[in-house]
């Protein structure tokens, strides 16, 4: 029969190997998808600085606009403009 003292060593170092576990394949899932979040950055911008243009306003005024027209478009605040 394993002492209290030796169950609470164990514990602690279970807690320590999820620990590395969980960081562990937290940065294999970043890896992994970074490179998408990437190019969705650069398309959203690319896109959002022709809109502008076609708008004839400046990027920055757009950027200003960009979270009323995202809560505008899925709804979740009225908007009466």
């Amino acid at each position: 029969m394993a002492n209290k003292k030796d169950e609470i060593i164990f514990a602690k170092l279970l807690r320590v190997l999820v620990y590395i576990l969980r960081l562990f394949i937290y940065i294999i899932i970043q890896i992994v998808f970074i490179p998408f979040a990437i190019v969705g950055l650069i398309i959203g911008i690319y896109k959002e600085m022709w809109r502008s243009r076609k708008l004839g306003i400046s990027f920055s005024a757009g950027q200003a606009l960009q979270y009323r027209w995202i809560m505008h478009y899925f709804d979740t605040r009225p908007d009466p403009l």
